[in-house]
């Protein structure tokens, strides 16, 4: 089994090591923290972990590509399940009700989008991805730290929600859009030079994992806005 790695920075590997093996634990407090039972918490969390390992596989020995078609783009194998599963059962994830602080605080760990800019310094990954990437995902972990802090011990307004939401939202669609474009697939636009290799280890925990992760807590953030909504107007 031949490891699909780059040389990339020590501290690149660790940080994202620390935010994969962190985000199996921060499913389990979500749900724990928001009242849900125990049980339920641990089924999803054990969920997580199996997608996580999967991820790592894919991205450090490229696992995935030996049963994926190679077209589209590998991260839509990923993040259109996530999308799909979690609008799909979004009454049984969310039950009676999802912390809005617990779906929000999960954005604050997208500063490690930087770590691209880090790498696009070493050599490792074009600047026409790594900028938008990594400036765009800093941009998006203000803004959910500043809605967290500025509406401390209050409920979130429902525009504050959704702009965690565009914004977050409008930062992915970037990354991935120079992200496929500088990559070489047949969407190539750019970086011919040096095609883009971001879903190497370890970077491509990012888009094989984090990403799409990230994506689960704005659907849930928003869907969870809409079911608290509801049950106000019912009562």
């Amino acid at each position: 089994m031949i490891a699909s790695t780059y040389d990339a920075s020590f501290w690149t590997e660790v940080l994202i090591l620390l935010a994969w093996g962190g985000t199996i634990w921060y499913t389990f407090l979500t749900f724990k923290q928001s009242g849900h039972a125990t049980r339920k918490a641990a089924w999803l969390t054990g969920f997580i972990l199996l997608w996580s390992i999967w991820a790592f596989g894919a991205t450090k020995y490229e696992l995935d590509t030996k049963v994926l078609p190679a077209f589209p783009p590998r991260p839509v194998y990923y993040l259109l399940p996530a999308i799909v599963l979690t609008t799909l059962f979004r009454k049984q994830l969310l039950g009676t009700g999802l912390d809005q602080r617990w779906l929000i605080g999960l954005q604050f760990v997208r500063p490690i989008g930087m770590l691209f800019v880090l790498e696009w310094y070493r050599g490792n990954l074009p600047g026409i991805f790594a900028h938008p990437a990594g400036w765009g995902d800093l941009f998006a972990g203000l803004v959910a730290l500043y809605v967290f802090f500025r509406y401390r011990g209050q409920p979130f307004p429902s525009h504050a929600i959704w702009l965690v939401f565009c914004v977050g939202m409008l930062d992915f669609a970037s990354a991935i859009f120079f992200g496929v474009t500088s990559s070489a697939t047949p969407l190539q636009l750019f970086s011919f030079e040096m095609p883009n290799e971001v879903l190497r280890y370890p970077t491509g925990l990012i888009p094989l994992y984090l990403v799409p992760y990230a994506v689960i807590f704005h659907l849930l953030s928003i869907f969870e806005l809409k079911r608290a909504q509801r049950a106000a107007h019912e009562h």
